[in-house]
């Protein structure tokens, strides 16, 4: 089983647990905060408890960790079909203006991805301590935001390490936006340049293709592995270490 399937599958029974324990009144409660959440009712829309247990603590942070980084490397991975579709035809939005948007979306995505890999074992190995984790392997989390840097470094190198900050440019982009200039103010020039255009932008598209899944399959291997290390870091025999006194 993948890193983050099998991750996602140990948070889901860990959950399942805790829902197990609760009261019939606090179940009742939970499934209307539900109900309500679901269809915009009026009402609670989550439990509200004046006190927590530490495992249902521990639990919440590798579950709100988890569906943090689960849903921006889906979001990686969309980039990697938008790029093929331009569904805008007939309105104000330019293709290039398209494309620029996408570049922007997919490497900022992998900047906040490694951010968020990086805080993650962080914030495990601080409640680890603090709750007593029987015989938690606190030292691998420890070390793993620093192999986080060593396999996402090389792939944002290629942005540059201030993606958040500049926005991606290239001579290629800068010919076609130049070349709809042109097409907006001379429809002769228009007409002589359509056919390039068109050529020029499916070959940008193309390359763009390529490196969005060549980006995307290697830090999705990448998180697997990762996944793969904390799980063992926070399992003893495939279940999840409890914090001291638990029972």
């Amino acid at each position: 089983m993948q890193g983050l399937s099998k991750f996602q599958r140990l948070i889901l029974q860990s959950a399942i647990s805790i829902t197990e324990s609760m009261t019939d009144a606090d179940k009742a409660t939970l499934n209307d905060s539900i109900v309500n959440h679901l269809l915009d009712l009026d009402g609670p829309i989550r439990v509200e408890k004046t006190t927590y247990t530490d495992w249902e603590r521990y639990v919440a942070i590798l579950s709100t960790g988890y569906q943090e980084i689960a849903e921006t490397l889906e979001i990686l991975n969309d980039t990697t079909v938008l790029v093929r579709r331009f569904p805008y035809s007939g309105t104000r939005i330019e293709r290039t203006r398209y494309l620029r948007f996408l570049i922007s979306s997919h490497w900022n995505e992998i900047y906040i991805l490694k951010e968020r890999l990086v805080a993650y074992p962080k914030r495990i190995a601080r409640f680890s301590k603090a709750a007593s984790i029987a015989s938690n392997n606190t030292n691998s989390l420890t070390a793993l935001p620093s192999v986080v840097e060593d396999w996402l470094d090389p792939i944002l190198r290629k942005r540059g390490r201030h993606v958040h900050v500049y926005r991606h440019d290239s001579r290629d982009l800068q010919k076609l936006e130049l070349m709809t200039l042109f097409e907006s103010i001379n429809e002769e020039l228009a007409l002589g340049l359509k056919e390039l255009q068109d050529l020029d932008y499916k070959d940008i598209r193309k390359a763009l293709a390529t490196e969005f899944t060549t980006n995307a399959n290697s830090i999705s291997s990448t998180v697997d592995s990762y996944f793969d290390l904390i799980y063992d870091a926070i399992t003893d025999n495939d279940v999840l270490q409890t914090p001291a006194g638990y029972s």
